[in-house]
């Protein structure tokens, strides 16, 4: 079931998009939004948006490496931010593949299983142009149903 998107969350993604704007010319001015636009406000307020920024900078890079169908990437990476005058930290995982049912739930699981309380979820679900040797061409937004 898809999250209600609240105008919390709209400002949130809006306060995420000045960030990257200020960091990237590569990366796309709706990418924030894909990414980040289905998850509660109040996750995303509990982050930096310029943390959450950088973020998507690098998953919108993971996202344009080449990757085969029917293959997963995964990648664990550690972002740092200041809080309450203090750096922190917090890791964070990108996963790849194609749209499949449950797979979320499965890795949720799994990260519970060993541990780990996720503190922001991001699941958007892309239509992505790549060509027979997995080099990405476009991103079309978001995936309305099943596609190739």
């Amino acid at each position: 079931m898809a999250k209600r998107v609240t105008n919390a969350t709209i400002a949130a993604v809006a306060a995420i998009e000045a960030s990257a704007a200020a960091l990237s010319a590569k990366l796309p001015a709706d990418f924030p939004r894909l990414l980040y636009g289905r998850v509660a406000a109040e996750d995303l307020v509990a982050l930096p948006a310029d943390m959450l920024a950088r973020t998507a900078e690098a998953a919108h890079a993971f996202l344009t490496e080449p990757r085969r169908p029917d293959s997963v990437r995964l990648r664990f990476h550690d972002e740092t931010y200041a809080s309450e005058e203090r750096d922190r930290q917090v890791t964070i995982l990108d996963v790849l593949n194609d749209n499949k049912p449950f797979l979320l739930d499965s890795t949720l699981a799994e990260l519970a299983e060993q541990g780990f309380e996720p503190r922001l979820v991001a699941h958007p679900i892309l239509a992505v142009v790549r060509d027979s040797d997995g080099v990405f061409r476009s991103l079309a937004g978001e995936a309305a149903g099943r596609a190739p």
